[in-house]
C-alpha cells in the first residue's frame, strides 16, 4: 500500500499487460487439454455429450461408408484440403478417479461453453466449425441455452435429438417430449440385447410390444458395443439423419440415401 498523507491509503498502482498472441494460444490449448482432455478442433467438429454418443454416430458413419461408400466424416468438400469432421466430447480430465475422468454430461458441456466464449476469436481465425449435438431433454435443452446466453448462434450451433425436427425421419417418435440418443437405434437390436439378460431398464409396452427401452447402469454403458457387434445399417439410420442434419447446417453434400433401397434412410 502507498499512502497520500496519514490514515489516506490507497493501492499502489497496477500495471496490467495484454497477453501475448502467444500466451493466448497456448492458454486455449492448454485449457482445452487439461480441463476437458481435447485437443484443439479441427475445421469441423461435433460435440456430444459423452463416450457413448461419440460411439453411436462413429459407428453410423462406419455402417453409411461401409453400405454405400460415402463417407459422413469427409468435409473436403468445403474447400479445406483434408478436413475431416471429428465426433467429441469434453471428459472431466482433472477428476481423481479414472472413472470420473470419462464422464462427459451437460454440466461438463455447460463449462466449455463458456471456456470458448472467452477464445472466440481464435474460433473465428481458424474458421472452426462446431456444432453440439445434445438429447432432447432437459439437461440438452439447458445446454442450448448455455450456447445462447454466451452469444452464439444456436441456430447454427446446436442440435437436439428432437423427432418433431423432421417427422419424415421420425414418424414414430414425435410424440414423445424428451428424447435421448438410445431413442435412435432401431428397437430390433434393442430388444436383442435386452433378450440376453441381466439388464438394467425400463420398458415401455403397448399392445404386448416393447415400444420404448430407457437403459440404465451399466447397461448404458454396454449397449454401444453390442450395437457394434451386431446392428445393420438400418438400425441406426436415425442416427445417420443426425449427421445428415449437422452437414446440411455446414452446407456440405449430403448424399441420396434415401434412394438405396438397402439402407432405408
Amino acid at each position: 500500500m502507498t499512502q497520500d498523507g496519514p490514515g489516506s491509503p490507497r493501492p499502489a498502482a497496477v500495471s496490467a499487460v495484454a497477453p501475448s498472441v502467444e500466451q493466448y494460444l497456448s492458454g486455449f490449448t492448454e485449457g482445452l487439454r487439461t480441463s476437458y482432455d481435447l485437443e484443439p478442433f479441427g475445421p469441423f467438429t461435433i460435440i456430444v455429450e459423452g463416450l457413448t454418443d461419440v460411439d453411436y454416430l462413429t459407428f453410423a458413419a462406419t455402417k453409411v461408408l461401409a453400405d454405400t461408400g460415402f463417407d459422413l466424416l469427409d468435409g473436403s468438400a468445403s474447400g479445406r484440403a483434408d478436413a475431416r469432421i471429428s465426433i467429441r466430447t469434453p471428459l472431466d480430465a482433472r477428476h481423481p478417479t479414472p472413472e470420473g475422468r470419462r464422464r462427459g454430461g451437460s454440466k461438463l458441456l455447460g463449462r466449455l461453453i463458456r471456456f470458448l466464449r472467452g477464445y472466440v476469436s481464435i474460433l473465428e481465425s481458424s474458421r472452426a466449425q462446431i456444432c453440439f449435438v445434445v438429447d432432447h431433454d432437459e439437461a440438452g435443452r439447458g445446454t442450448v441455452k448455455a450456447i445462447k446466453d454466451a452469444g452464439f448462434d444456436a441456430e447454427y450451433m446446436a442440435v437436439t435429438l428432437d423427432a418433431a425436427c423432421d417427422p419424415a425421419c421420425f414418424p414414430d417418435k414425435c410424440s414423445r417430449p424428451d428424447m435421448v440418443i438410445e431413442d435412435l437405434l432401431s428397437l430390433r437390436v434393442q430388444q436383442a440385447f435386452f433378450d440376453q439378460g441381466g439388464c438394467d431398464c425400463r420398458v415401455t409396452f403397448r399392445d404386448g410390444e416393447a415400444q420404448r427401452f430407457e437403459w440404465d447402469g451399466t447397461s448404458k454403458g454396454d449397449l454401444p458395443g453390442f450395437v457394434r457387434s451386431a446392428a445393420a445399417l438400418q438400425d441406426v439410420s436415425d442416427l445417420v439423419q443426425v449427421l445428415l442434419r449437422v452437414r446440411q447446417l455446414w452446407g456440405l453434400p449430403n448424399p441420396d440415401l434415401a434412394s438405396a433401397a438397402s439402407t432405408h434412410l
